[in-house]
């Protein structure tokens, strides 16, 4: 599992105050100083591009990526801002709102791209709720004081995992969604013990706030019902990619062939296939922060008119 030690760290200076319900039930409002961020591809603002070759840059150096915010490639791997540009956003003074991952995810993905079967890739699931839990205890020990641990997105929904495991056995997949049950599930598992080891961690440290984020159901219910959220109808194809009966396919890489993209990736989920848009991670940020996605919940109450104001601003820009 030395993958996992392998992930990028991003630091990003915050305006914001939260105020936390804790296992007491008791609101705590925090103001943070920073959020320090550990993930993949999922959280990386730039850092995979500041640390390639020059001469060998990756996908994410080039355009459509940014396009849709920044208008240039930033590093990030969407057409603009992620998650946790959308969390970045207030007050600052003393604290750090540390977010733990999504941590797990290439380890899971690679197993699953090389043939793994389920049960062999359920033997990775203690491992990597393992290292989680470490790097938690070890931040705590280091003074860390607030934690957003996600969970994992519904593998079965991604444009990715749905062309891998393409079938015509109606049966694999969910009538609503469109999207690969027993990937689903796996998730489900995965998320299940993740909650079972954040509440042990939250009894032997009742002066920590851990929160964990259902990356899971915010996301699943864009498939659910896309249209409400002004998505296009299912099945919910990759907006920027290449071909295939989801615009997307296995193993293309980028080299000199530029992808062909929707024209408006605003009513798309998937941005290439393995990746969200900006618009799929707003509505995830929204639903994190604003709920019902969030355990325990963040309280806003505590927050001034004048910041509430500014966290709106960014959510509707």
């Amino acid at each position: 599992m030395a993958t996992l030690f392998m992930k990028l760290v991003s630091f990003f200076l915050i305006l914001s105050t939260f105020c936390l319900t804790t296992v007491n039930s008791e609101p705590q409002c925090h103001n943070f100083k920073s959020i320090i961020s550990f993930g993949d591809s999922i959280a990386d603002t730039g850092n995979l591009l500041a640390l390639s070759d020059p001469t060998n840059l990756p996908k994410v150096a080039f355009l459509p990526y940014g396009e849709t915010f920044f208008h240039h490639p930033t590093g990030r791997f969407s057409n603009g801002r992620l998650i946790i540009d959308f969390i970045d956003c207030r007050d600052m003074i003393e604290n750090s709102l540390i977010l733990m991952g999504e941590i797990g995810g290439n380890d899971y993905n690679y197993a699953f791209f090389v043939g793994k079967n389920i049960e062999e890739i359920k033997e990775l699931v203690p491992l990597v709720i393992e290292t989680i839990s470490s790097a938690i205890t070890e931040l705590i020990g280091m003074g860390g004081k607030t934690f957003l641990v996600p969970g994992e997105f519904p593998l079965g929904c991604s444009v990715a995992y749905l062309s891998l495991y393409q079938t015509s056995n109606i049966e694999e997949y969910d009538p609503l969604t469109g999207c690969l049950k027993w990937l689903n599930k796996f998730s489900e598992y995965h998320d299940e013990q993740l909650q079972a080891e954040l509440n042990r961690l939250q009894k032997l440290y009742p002066h920590v706030n851990i929160i964990y984020a259902d990356y899971y159901n915010t996301l699943l219910r864009l498939a659910q019902e896309p249209a409400k959220f002004g998505f296009i109808s299912r099945p919910l194809p990759a907006c920027c990619a290449l071909g295939g009966p989801f615009n997307f396919t296995l193993g293309r890489k980028r080299g000199t062939q530029v992808p062909e993209c929707c024209d408006d990736p605003s009513k798309y989920v998937s941005w290439d296939g393995v990746h969200m848009t900006e618009a799929a991670y707003r509505l995830m940020a929204e639903g994190i922060l604003k709920g019902p996605y969030a355990i325990p919940p963040f309280d806003w109450s505590c927050l001034s008119s004048e910041i509430k104001n500014t966290q709106n601003s960014l959510m509707n820009n």
